[in-house]
């Protein structure tokens, strides 16, 4: 195992990857924190009575809403999955998530809007309000579970009746593509809504609403994840508005219906329901965690880090990577070094960018690094980075990967990573390579943020090759 890993690191880099990402799968974390126990049902560290509740609702957004739906059905069990008329609608991305408008099971699988397009739909809004009317009509003896994973902000969207969608749609691509964070965009996404910020929540009437989340937020702001349907918001439309007015000063891409909502709302708490409880059952740390411990039982120094700053930018993280492997390298170390680094840092699109993401820009942002500061390695290294939802923008992979051999490949073919840059088109950049592109796993069931692997493997025996 260890020869292999010395031998391929890109083969090495990708095994780290998806130790972590399997580690955070949506199945498991709900079947580790859902079961049926006696006459009660455990819910991490709540329990109720199954005497106390006559019937459960389910209803959800997000990426792998689908999977999470379908894992508490295992979880709940046939008979209490009868016994409790267990029924739901959860709003999923179509294609390679599923999205079938039903699965032959209780809970309903909506295909709300296409996998990749992380904006809100007519058809979202459609199914939210089915979602908020379940919500709203669950009696005093019924339970429900409101599942939510990353993308639920786009897949549960309900403008104000004076804001258009198509408006909000704009907005929200405009600041994904200006290089504005996601706590950013997404305290804007809550006062441009009658569902976030805890407004779902404030429609409950019955028994008990659980939320059981999985994040892909820095800092697991429970608030912040899908825009926190079921959380208490401290922020004002005022603070949304000094938000757009920072990044856009003359408001020449926020539409004017946006505008004149936020000027015209009043701030006013919403007021969430005692009954209202929330968990957060899966995060990045986990899969780094669990990355770790499986580079340590391979025998390799490893380090990690997760991104604190919600503006740090691409360029930095993959420079600092790249720098991480350059300063490796030259270090000549005598056991495999191994950095586990997770985030999702911002990126400011080009006005007409080619194909590509986050993970690909950073990974050939850490190449041209590398190129720059004209190392020619004789030690095997790579450095990966992939989206655990399985995307990567508009690119049709989970990321990139570069070693020591695409490295060389590169001066050969004379390819200059800069202007792939300039035209954030860095997925084509690697498929002009022939490689370097990552595709991650066959069935993507969590999304927890983006995660990176840097490897570095020991100096052969009797130290580097002689030069000739």
């Amino acid at each position: 195992m260890a020869n292999k890993k010395i031998i391929n690191p890109v083969d090495t880099a990708i095994d780290l990857w998806r130790s972590g990402v399997r580690s955070v799968d949506a199945r498991r974390l709900i079947q580790d924190y859902v079961r049926v126990d006696g006459d009660r049902l455990a819910i991490g560290d709540q329990r109720f009575g199954l005497a106390d509740f006559d019937r459960i609702r389910v209803v959800g957004a997000g990426k792998v809403a689908g999977v999470m739906g379908e894992a508490l059905e295992d979880a709940l069990g046939p008979n209490l999955m009868v016994g409790k008329n267990v029924s739901g609608l959860v709003n999923v991305p179509y294609g390679k998530y599923g999205g079938r408008i039903s699965t032959g099971s209780r809970v309903w699988q909506f295909p709300a809007r296409p996998a990749g397009e992380n904006l809100p739909t007519a058809a979202a809004f459609g199914a939210t309000l089915l979602i908020e009317d379940l919500v709203e009509r669950a009696g005093s003896r019924e339970l429900c579970f409101c599942l939510l994973s990353g993308g639920a902000s786009a897949l549960l969207t309900h403008p104000p009746k004076k804001v258009k969608l198509q408006d909000k749609r704009k907005l929200i691509q405009w600041l994904s593509r200006s290089g504005a964070s996601i706590q950013q965009i997404n305290t804007v996404r809550k006062h441009v809504s009658d569902v976030k910020g805890g407004r779902l929540a404030a429609r409950f009437k019955g028994f008990h609403m659980v939320c059981l989340s999985i994040s892909d937020v820095i800092g697991n702001q429970p608030g912040l994840i899908g825009s926190g349907p079921t959380v208490a918001d401290s922020s004002t439309p005022e603070d949304a508005l000094a938000i757009l007015s920072q990044i856009d000063p003359k408001l020449r891409h926020t539409p004017v219906s946006i505008q004149r909502h936020l000027k015209r709302t009043k701030s006013s708490p919403v007021d969430i329901p005692d009954n209202v409880t929330n968990h957060i059952i899966g995060h990045l740390e986990q899969a780094i965690e669990q990355t770790m411990e499986f580079g340590l039982s391979q025998g390799f120094h490893c380090l990690s880090e997760i991104q604190t700053d919600e503006f740090e930018t691409v360029e930095t993280a993959g420079r600092r990577l790249g720098q991480w492997v350059l300063d490796q390298l030259k270090r000549r170390p005598g056991k495999p070094q191994v950095i586990i680094s997770g985030g999702e840092p911002v990126i400011e699109v080009a006005a007409n960018p080619g194909t590509g993401g986050r993970n690909s820009h950073l990974v050939l942002t850490a190449l041209q690094h590398l190129l720059d500061s004209g190392i020619d390695p004789s030690q095997p290294f790579a450095l990966l980075a992939g989206g655990t939802d399985g995307e990567d923008g508009n690119a049709p992979a989970a990321g990139a990967w570069i070693s020591n051999q695409s490295l060389a490949r590169v001066q050969q073919m004379n390819l200059n990573p800069a202007s792939f840059l300039r035209s954030h088109n860095a997925h084509q950049f690697f498929a002009r390579l022939g490689c370097g592109i990552f595709h991650g796993l066959p069935q993507y069931r969590t999304n927890v943020s983006d995660l990176r692997i840097g490897y570095v493997g020991a100096e052969p025996p009797g130290g580097p090759p002689a030069k000739v």
